[in-house]
């Protein structure tokens, strides 16, 4: 590997520099990987068991899982990143300038993953050990990560925290809840005619998909962060004199909690029932039938005096007053989140300019972000101790 173990700001920063000059765009597999068998090398050192575990949809990928179990009694904090950026090194190279590190993904999301293997080296370098722990990288994450949803959902089972390593916001707040996001697939059937012909039977499913539209319109709501967006729309012909037999639609849905998750689902099916057409010579009516294509359910925020601590650690450390805030979009921490545990995610360096050739990460943050990842571990784990030491159950 050519690192060695010190904590110091340069060996951060080179082992930085080593990732970031990996090429581990979208799509390129065996870059991807070098960058998970980095990391995955680094962990071992640490005494960590690694997996891999190959995609079920028979993607070339795998997803690389390591951990490090004491004992049973103890909690289970598990970090999340991915390996996958946007952009390559020939298109963002990396530099060092002033107080910002440039660089194809630095910030999303290589930046993270040095912080939260730092973060893990500096307490197990530091403190008494006194829980488990589980490093997950993703290989897809700017794509969905798909295949691996389910076994995300089964990991999340056994854990008590999960620690994402996405970027800070370019304020330097962090996230405590992100919106979920659904894929819906609409489709509308009519009947289809010629548009100049009158006593025939017909029922235009493009009107029909359109009165579906404007109806859910209406129900996007930005102060309670619900949207409902039409990406795409197509029918069955490509003309002015027709009425067409089919339409379809692609649905977006971003809402931030569960509630409005099945709010807006039961509002797409009571609409499709409202606004069917029928032919007017016939009985017959129009039909819609929809696909789900994709299910990320929402991070919703869950109040803990530990992530109080961490902001009061942070906002320390950095000289400005670290807050968190809610995200509107989706990352690969939201399918973690059908358990009891406590997610944190925006855990990596100060980032901006992401997915562009600007991208960048301030360079004190690297340090800072660990230094605070790490303090925030070690509480949990002296949460366990003082338990234990007056006979409280974990469970308690």
């Amino acid at each position: 590997m050519g690192f060695n173990s010190c904590m110091d700001k340069s060996y951060n920063e080179g082992l930085l520099k080593h990732l970031v000059c990996v090429d581990s765009k979208v799509g390129n597999t065996e870059g991807i990987s070098k960058v998970q068998q980095t990391i995955s090398s680094e962990l071992v050192d640490l005494g960590f068991d690694i997996q891999n575990i190959k995609n079920p949809l028979n993607y070339d990928n795998h997803l690389t899982v390591a951990q490090k179990n004491l004992s049973s009694n103890y909690e289970t904090v598990c970090f999340i990143g991915h390996a996958d950026v946007v952009t390559s090194p020939e298109q963002v190279q990396f530099s060092m300038e002033g107080n910002l590190i440039t660089g194809a993904g630095v910030g999303d999301n290589k930046g993270g993953l040095v912080v939260g293997l730092e973060a893990i080296r500096k307490y197990l370098n530091s403190y008494d050990q006194s829980i488990n722990l589980i490093f997950v990288i993703s290989p897809s994450e700017e794509t969905g990560s798909i295949g691996f949803h389910d076994i995300f959902n089964t990991i999340s089972k056994e854990c008590d925290y999960v620690f994402g390593l996405e970027p800070a916001l370019h304020c330097g707040s962090i996230i405590t809840s992100r919106s979920g996001n659904r894929w819906y697939n609409i489709h509308s059937r009519g009947i289809a005619a010629h548009s100049g012909r009158f006593g025939q039977s017909h029922i235009n499913a493009a009107h029909q998909l359109s009165n579906l539209i404007g109806e859910l319109h209406a129900e996007n709501n930005d102060l309670l962060g619900r949207r409902i967006n039409v990406g795409s729309l197509n029918s069955s012909t490509n003309g002015y004199n027709t009425i067409c037999s089919q339409a379809e639609a692609k649905l977006d849905t971003r809402f931030s909690s569960f509630y409005d998750r099945n709010y807006i689902h039961s509002i797409i099916e009571k609409k499709m029932s409202e606004v069917t057409l029928s032919c007017s010579l016939t009985d017959r009516f129009g039909l819609f039938f929809y696909s789900i294509e994709d299910d990320c359910p929402p991070m919703e925020k869950k109040q803990t005096h530990l992530v109080e601590s961490y902001l009061k650690d942070l906002s320390q450390a950095e000289t400005r007053e670290v807050i968190s805030k809610h995200s509107g979009g989706a990352a690969d921490i939201n399918y973690f989140s059908n358990s009891n545990a406590i997610l944190i995610d925006g855990l990596g360096p100060v980032a901006g300019g992401l997915h562009t050739k600007n991208e960048y990460i301030e360079r004190e943050s690297l340090q800072t972000r660990i230094h605070s990842l790490s303090q925030l571990i070690t509480r949990i784990g002296q949460r366990y101790l003082e338990r234990s030491s007056y006979g409280i159950s974990q469970s308690a």
